[in-house]
This record gives C-alpha cells, sequence and structure tokens, in this order.
C-alpha cells in the first residue's frame, strides 16, 4: 500500500538530519511543503526555503511541548477539524537581533526543540509560527503540520518538526509535477500524505479492551466489548452477535453517540430509528457488529448540540448551526472504528449507512466495503428539514418521499 519510493526514502533522509518534501495529497489540488526535524534545521536551510520555496515558515510541536512553553492560540484563529491550531508566534529571548534573519529564526527553531527549554526562553510575537498538532497526528487531521510532525517522531522520536509552504514563481502553491521537479533538482526525497496515513493504520494499534460482558436486548444477547481510544481516552461500546471469520463481509454499523435519538427517541433526527433498524438488521441475519462511537451531535457534544438546537429553531439548518457555533459541518472521524475493526480482525464490511463519506474513510483506512446497506427511516414533519439538509448538503443517500 505504500509506495516503495516515498516513506521510507524521506524516513531515512531525516534521520541522518536532512529534509523531505511532503505532498498533501488528500486534496482536489495537491500541494507540498519542505520539512525537516526543528533541531537540524540550519540557516542555510532557513535562507533556502525563505528565498526559493517562498512560504511562511511554521513548526509543528506536540501537545506536551505546547504546554511546556505555555503556547497560547494564536487570537482569532480559524477554528475547526479542518484547520491548523496555530498558536502564537515566537522568537528565542537570547541570541538574536531582530529575529528575521535566517540565523535567528534558525535559532528559534532551536529553542522549540529543546526539550529542555521553558517559556522564559522565547517571546512573542515574533518571526516563527507553531502549529499545534494532536497526539493523533494524520490520524486525527491528515494535513501537512501533522504529517510533518509524524515524520518527524517516527524517523527520530523528536516534537518539533520545522515546514514550509513551497511556492512557484507566481506566488502560489506549486503543484504535483513542480514538486516532483523541486525534488529532482534538489535531491530531497518525495513522501506523500496518504502513504502515511496507511503506515500508520497499519503499524499501530491505539485501540483496546478494557472490559467485556454479555448484555441481552429486544433483540436478543450481544457480546459488548468496551473499546479504549489511548489518543484521546474515549470508551466506545462494540456489540457483537454471533461468530465471523477473515473470508466472510460483515454487517455493521458505525453509529456515533446520540443521546437525545438513541435514548430519548426525539423526532429531530433519525438516529435512533437508524440504530434500531440496524440492530433488527443483524438479528435477522444471525450475527454482526455495531461499533457505538462517542461523538455526540456529528463530533460538537452534547452542550454544543443542544445550542444548534436553538439556532435550528431560529431557523438555521443543522450544517450552518454547526458553522455559527464554530465547528465544521460534521465534525467526526471514524478512525477509532477503522482500528476497532483491525483488532477485530474484520477487513471486509457489509455497511450499513447512508453517509457516503464513511464509506470513502473506510476504504482509505485499508478496509474493503463490499456492499452499502441503506437503512431507511420514515420522514416526519419535525425532522424532514433536517434530512434534507444531510442530503443536500451532506451527500448522505437518502430517499425523502414524503406525504
Amino acid at each position: 500500500m505504500v509506495r516503495p519510493e516515498s516513506l521510507p526514502q524521506a524516513v531515512e533522509r531525516l534521520k541522518r538530519g536532512g529534509t523531505a518534501v511532503l505532498i498533501v495529497d488528500n486534496t482536489r489540488e495537491p500541494y507540498g511543503v519542505i520539512m525537516q526535524a526543528a533541531r537540524d534545521v540550519t540557516a542555510s536551510s532557513v535562507n533556502l526555503w525563505a528565498t526559493e520555496f517562498r512560504g511562511v515558515i511554521c513548526v509543528a510541536i506536540g501537545e506536551k511541548t505546547a504546554n511546556r512553553l505555555s503556547l497560547p492560540p494564536m487570537p482569532g484563529r480559524t477554528s475547526g477539524a479542518d484547520s491548523p491550531e496555530f498558536l502564537v508566534s515566537v522568537e528565542a529571548r537570547r541570541g538574536v537581533s531582530t529575529g528575521i534573519s535566517a540565523p535567528d529564526r534558525m535559532a528559534t527553531l532551536h529553542i522549540l526543540a529543546d526539550e529542555s527549554a521553558t517559556e522564559t526562553d522565547i517571546v512573542s510575537p515574533g518571526h516563527i509560527f507553531p502549529v499545534l498538532v494532536r497526539n493523533s497526528g494524520v490520524l486525527g487531521r491528515a494535513s501537512e503540520a501533522e504529517g510533518a510532525h509524524d515524520l518527524v517522531r517516527i524517523a527520530t522520536g523528536a516534537d518539533a518538526a520545522a515546514y514550509c509552504h513551497i511556492l512557484n514563481v507566481e506566488g502560489l502553491l506549486a503543484g504535483s509535477s513542480e514538486l516532483v521537479s523541486i525534488s529532482t533538482s534538489h535531491d530531497i526525497p518525495i513522501v506523500y500524505l496518504s502513504d502515511l496515513v496507511h503506515y500508520r493504520m497499519e503499524n499501530e494499534l491505539f485501540v483496546h479492551v478494557v472490559s467485556e460482558g454479555v448484555v441481552p436486548t429486544d433483540h436478543g444477547p450481544f457480546r459488548v466489548l468496551l473499546y479504549k481510544n489511548e489518543l484521546d481516552g474515549l470508551v466506545h461500546p462494540v456489540l457483537i452477535k454471533g461468530e465471523m471469520d477473515d473470508n466472510t463481509p460483515v454487517l455493521a454499523r458505525i453509529h456515533s453517540q446520540c443521546l437525545t435519538g438513541d435514548v430519548f427517541h426525539s423526532w429531530r433526527c433519525d438516529c435512533g430509528d437508524q440504530l434500531s433498524g440496524a440492530l433488527t438488521a443483524i438479528r435477522e441475519h444471525g450475527s454482526g457488529v455495531i461499533i457505538y462511537l462517542r461523538q455526540e451531535g456529528r463530533g460538537i457534544g452534547l452542550p454544543n448540540k443542544v445550542r444548534a438546537y436553538a439556532l435550528q429553531d431560529r431557523g438555521k439548518d443543522t450544517v450552518d448551526a454547526n458553522l455559527e457555533l464554530g465547528f465544521d459541518a460534521d465534525h467526526r472521524s471514524f478512525v477509532a472504528a477503522a482500528q476497532i475493526f483491525r483488532d477485530l480482525g474484520i477487513k471486509k464490511l457489509r455497511l450499513m449507512t447512508n453517509n457516503a463519506q464513511k464509506i470513502a474513510e473506510m476504504f482509505d483506512f485499508g478496509l474493503d466495503v463490499v456492499e452499502r446497506i441503506a437503512l431507511p427511516t420514515p420522514p416526519r414533519n419535525e425532522n424532514l428539514g433536517y434530512l434534507r439538509t444531510k442530503k443536500d448538503r451532506l451527500g448522505h443517500l437518502l430517499d425523502l418521499k414524503h406525504d
């Protein structure tokens, strides 16, 4: 799955203190960054990046480093799962002049990479732009900061990765062919973000079972496993009926928690009806799996979900309500589900879903969705607008015939 010329060569070069070109290839128009472990950046590197690659020099740091240096978020930054978490710009407190020169910026990067440095060693604002990377890395947000940080961590174990967007002579993000040309002319290995995601999915397992038992239900008994995600601490219940083998596609549902729909049977959404439909289908089939992901309100949490309800009552649809609260239209991640399937030995799915994006993500994480099984639910006057928004704005595969 990983291109032979991609990840191993880049990791080896980074181990030796060199640079790599990371191509972000999960977008409609791929773009790239030049990157290096922050501790290995030289003044010559900074000068080359500034003059030939032309982008802003940033440094991706982990939560441990951000906390140790007491770096707050950049004021007014854009929020959302797809937005980089910029922290305040910084400068080394000592050993620099204006902070803008190549040696000065190198010194600042070295301070950020120094595990003994504290908040007393930096000042703000400055000419280096830190970006916070969560522990999940590219498995939580697949973009350049997370990619650079993951690569440096894999290659060197360090917690700070310097990177610079590569612009062409017109000042636009360089495209794939230009990035390949730059890689060739400077003898810099290329690594693709998609390869890094697949590498981590195939080589790391960050979920594990913390308890298990049997739950009798209206749909018969289910074995229940509680999986803890080590990246965020969340515990996800998994209901299993029957036996499974490696060669037979498994009837499965990835269900995001919805307290109001699943427990209180709210008519605002179709979540409870979908969960009930999945349980019924598994009972009738005789086997199957339901992964119940703890990501209430499409990932924004129960308090914000109820705030979104209030906005909807004032005329916003479910997408615009999320956006007004500062979240993405869909703030969820299905990485944990893919990891749970992997731990269960499941490789092929008959996935019960109306969400095309969920299918695409399972494919991205190396699972084979051999069949999509629709979960039709009867529209009600109370949720018809919600369902239309899911179909028209979120791409859900729904048939909304309604009297």
